[in-house]
């Protein structure tokens, strides 16, 4: 019989109690949001995964983007001329 182990109580899952997503086996009852406090019962419909680790969509992270000041483009940027009605002005954006 088959085997694999359950990423949130690390004992063995066989193929016929499995619930399988994210490439990994579940215990039922393992199969459920990884946030402090919630533990709702996910289904194969509902369920989304960030860094390994199961979320109910109430407690899904947030992608936060990252701006990176040293770039080539944001450096331009920081230093194109400004424009406005009258056409370009001569002096350039601050630097921050």
């Amino acid at each position: 019989m088959s085997s694999q182990e359950c990423p949130t109580c690390t004992k063995k899952v066989y193929s016929t109690e499995k619930v399988e997503a994210n490439k990994n086996w579940y215990h039922r009852p393992c199969f459920k949001c990884s946030s402090t406090g919630c533990k709702a019962s996910l289904t194969l419909q509902n369920f989304l995964v960030s860094d390994g680790k199961l979320f109910c969509a109430k407690h899904m992270p947030k992608v936060r983007a990252i701006a990176v000041a040293d770039s080539l483009q944001v450096q331009a940027a920081k230093f194109a001329p400004k424009v406005n009605a009258e056409g370009l002005h001569k002096q350039t954006v601050a630097s921050v």
